[in-house]
């Protein structure tokens, strides 16, 4: 009777054991497909599809062509080109943050090279949903012919109210945009280090 007792326990044992280690494993690659949706990729504009950069979207009236240029470029292989010879309003790209981060404020960054930009602007755009903070550099009135150029756009954050936050480039009017080698930071840590917020 003991004898079989024991092996019973045994057995249980041998199942509960079982079943930890299938659930840390299940957990664990609950984990790793997390961090696989937070990875924010191809903000310098190296990889495209169907002539449009991968991971980004686009809207907007115009009939502006964005396609991937290889002479033109401020650092790796390509960078990202805005044309019209039209004025029909603006066209602009757009990436959504996977994730919703804890922090004071969110600056996007990138370089800028114009060529006659006329009737309208060139610029990097931010903004956090629902109706929280925006900016699109209007204000900069970044038009004409200039080279290369380091720009930032930074806004106030409020994570408690966040549902989403977007980013991209846009050009209005008419003439051609570069836009390359984007990166977004808050609270000047790079967004791969950003804690992501919880809501208690």
């Amino acid at each position: 009777m003991y004898k079989l007792y024991f092996q019973k326990k045994t057995l249980t044992q041998i199942k509960s054991s079982i079943m930890k280690k299938y659930l840390i494993s299940a957990l664990l690659m609950l984990g790793l497909n997390s961090f696989a949706q937070q990875k924010i990729e191809n903000l310098n504009f190296e990889n495209f599809e169907n002539d449009l950069p991968s991971q980004w979207t686009t809207f907007g009236g115009s009939i502006a062509k964005i396609s991937a240029d290889a002479k033109e470029k401020q650092e790796g292989k390509t960078s990202v080109l805005f044309h019209t010879t039209e004025n029909s309003g603006f066209k602009a790209l757009m990436y959504t943050l996977p994730e919703n981060y804890a922090g004071k404020k969110i600056t996007l960054s990138g370089y800028i090279k114009t060529e006659n930009i006329s009737d309208g602007f060139a610029g990097l755009w931010l903004r956090i949903d629902p109706e929280i903070a925006f900016d699109n550099m209007e204000k900069v009135n970044l038009k004409g012919t200039n080279d290369w150029k380091k720009y930032e756009v930074t806004l106030d954050m409020s994570p408690e109210n966040t549902k989403k936050i977007v980013f991209g480039a846009l050009l209005s009017g008419t003439g051609k945009m570069w836009v390359d080698n984007l990166k977004i930071t808050i609270d000047g840590k790079d967004i791969k280090d950003a804690k992501i917020f919880e809501k208690n």
